[in-house]
């Protein structure tokens, strides 16, 4: 068997645990064997260390354990706070409907969507540690949470009650009460020498609290992850978790930036964004190609295993549908997208395509009307558009709303990919990867702020071998036109279409 060359940074990694001192952040760039390192890491620890690996969920922590050394344990944060809480309060039961109990006893006559609505602000709440009314209506604008019952300060005034039944002792608690309590109530945890953290950039604010909890005052923490992915502020990730702690561990930080997915050409395409990935001396070169709108879907025809990754949802419906009229397999990754789009719909109470967009249209309106009074807009915004001109999209040749849900239950799935394309936004495909990525190059907006430099970044490090651009128009991706030249080189000054600035 051939003894695995590690490179100089990985090295440098395995000789901090070995022999440094203080808190440590592991800067890893997209593709740079981030676990086979940690693993590895585990190896050097000193004798006697008492080590924990925090993974960020089940699966990953499953995978972990099997190759983590004996003697490292291997947990994810929901539970560690789970024993923290049981030790506190004794036998427990998760009851993921607990929310749900709370609120009905506070408003009996609440309807379904302002149920949904309350519980969804709790989560969040809990996550990001909010504590006050005006953080919590934040929360609902940020995260698009309202309700046709209540305006969105009376919304987060119930969801802190909700959260104040939560803080009294129970046999019962939900997963987010794993993380929350445990910080909120300054509950003791089993306390570690040393700490990896993994995928730091994806963590909460709670979650972050609750991983420094499990470490000893005297211990160390190796926060792993890549400031660059981060881009999952909407679902209550912590944006500047990096950033945040190497300023209060005081961390050195260590980077791990060769990139072992990618070929060469794509590398140099991130770098435009990431000035510090950098490619294996082993890479392939692989591809960029420059294919043209009018061209998509007939001459460099997507096929099962490949990715097509769009900023937004909206673009997906037509090459989804488009790829399935072809007899191509294909499928809209995010059940729960479609989930929310339903509920959306239902609360149209329109039965005919023309009155639903009415609706949508009225709705949009008065949603951006509100972001603009508080001063939000940006992402927010973007997010309100989305949701309409992705049911607007998929309603093309509908008459009833009925056959836009079924369209919508029919391609959403996270579900049995094999052997399909995989349409994504760029949010749904992180942590995955694909030999061919085709991107819809006008749906991203790169130059406009950090976050959408990052998801550029993450879209085009999910391409092994061949990135294709899609370039030259955000309407009618997966309409049938007339066949057009594709353009194949490398990352090119004339490149005009995919430039970032």
């Amino acid at each position: 068997m051939v003894e695995r060359q590690w490179s100089t940074y990985q090295k440098a990694i395995f000789d901090e645990v070995a022999k440094g001192t203080g808190n440590v952040v592991v800067m890893a760039r997209a593709g740079s064997g981030k676990t086979s390192t940690i693993v590895e890491a585990l190896k050097f620890l000193p004798p006697d260390t008492k080590a924990l690996l925090c993974a960020f969920n089940k699966r990953i922590q499953v995978e972990l354990a099997n190759r983590a050394p004996r003697g490292v344990d291997v947990k994810t944060l929901h539970s560690i706070g789970f024993s923290a809480v049981r030790l506190a309060w004794g036998q427990l039961i998760l009851n993921d409907q607990k929310v749900d109990g709370i609120i009905h006893k506070l408003l009996p006559d609440a309807r379904g969507p302002t149920i949904a609505a309350i519980k969804k602000l709790v989560g969040l709440a809990k996550n990001s540690l909010a504590s006050k009314v005006d953080q919590v209506v934040d929360l609902a604008y940020q995260f698009g949470i309202e309700s046709d019952e209540y305006v969105e300060e009376d919304l987060a005034k119930y969801a802190l009650k909700v959260m104040e039944r939560c803080l009294e002792k129970s046999s019962e608690i939900d997963f987010d009460d794993m993380i929350w309590l445990p910080v909120k109530l300054g509950m003791a945890t089993s306390r570690y020498d040393i700490v990896f953290v993994d995928e730091t950039q994806d963590l909460n604010a709670c979650q972050l609290e609750l991983a420094k909890k499990s470490c000893k005052p005297e211990g160390r923490i190796f926060a792993v992850g890549d400031d660059r992915q981060a881009i999952y502020r909407f679902r209550g990730a912590d944006e500047n978790a990096i950033g945040r702690m190497i300023k209060e561990l005081n961390a050195k930080v260590l980077p791990l930036s060769i990139c072992y997915r990618c070929g060469r050409k794509i590398i140099e395409m991130a770098k435009q964004v990431v000035p510090d990935i950098e490619v294996s001396e082993n890479a392939y070169d692989g591809e960029i190609i420059n294919v043209k709108a009018d061209a998509f879907l007939n001459t460099v025809m997507p096929q099962p295993k490949d990715f097509v990754l769009s900023r937004t949802n909206a673009p997906l419906m037509g090459v989804c549908l488009g790829l399935l009229r072809q007899g191509i397999p294909a499928t809209v990754a995010g059940r729960e997208v479609a989930t929310a789009l339903i509920n959306l719909i239902g609360r149209s109470k329109t039965d005919t395509i023309p009155e639903l967009v009415a609706w949508l249209e009225r709705w949009r309106t008065r949603e951006i009307e509100k972001l603009h009074a508080r001063g939000k807009n940006g992402t927010m915004e973007l997010a309100v558009n989305d949701k309409v001109e992705t049911i607007e999209a998929i309603s093309d040749g509908c008459a009833m709303v009925s056959e836009v849900v079924k369209r919508l239950n029919d391609i959403f799935s996270d579900q049995e990919t094999n052997g399909k394309v995989v349409c994504s936004t760029v949010h749904k495909a992180k942590g995955l990867e694909a030999k061919r990525v085709f991107m819809l190059r006008e749906t991203f907006r790169p130059g406009g702020s950090t976050e959408e430099d990052n998801i550029f970044y993450v879209a085009i490090t999910r391409a092994q071998e061949s990135l294709m651009i899609v370039s030259g128009g955000k309407e009618g991706f997966g309409a049938q036109k007339p066949r057009a030249p594709v353009e194949r080189h490398g990352f090119a000054k004339d490149f005009e279409s995919v430039s970032l600035f």
